[in-house]
């Protein structure tokens, strides 16, 4: 099957890494839109211990007024020995392209972001789809 095929080296740690990667790039990317760099960018960690949960916001002050805007939310929840990690980006949209083989960016291809080759994405999602 497809997915078996495609990165048969990896496991679902480094598929992990690799959507944890493209939210920060995403991140990254949303930052420079705001006229912010990705060094500028600040992190704050919430927790909720009564429901074993801890966010992580990504977000850049704007220094004219000193207002924040949200750029990312990274979720980590433990419930009865499972874990669940939640990834989202406020100022992005996936379209239907990001699922086509070799298809980058323009900020990737430029070399502004870790991701080079277009493929990190649907290789992720393969390697969490397949069958064990």
């Amino acid at each position: 099957s497809y997915t078996k095929r495609r990165c048969p080296g990896w496991t679902q740690s480094v598929a992990v890494a690799e959507f944890v990667q493209n939210w920060k790039d995403e991140a990254d990317a949303a930052a420079e839109r705001a006229g912010r760099k990705p060094s500028e960018i600040q992190v704050l960690r919430w927790e909720e211990p009564q429901h074993s949960k801890t966010e992580y916001f990504l977000y850049v002050t704007d220094p004219r007024d000193g207002n924040d805007l949200l750029l990312a939310k990274l979720m980590h929840q433990r419930i009865r020995g499972s874990s669940t990690l939640r990834l989202v980006n406020f100022a992005d949209r996936m379209i239907p392209e990001m699922f086509l083989d070799g298809w980058s960016g323009d900020d990737k291809i430029a070399g502004k972001r870790k991701g080079k080759f277009g493929d990190g994405l649907q290789s992720s999602t393969a390697v969490l789809a397949r069958d064990r």
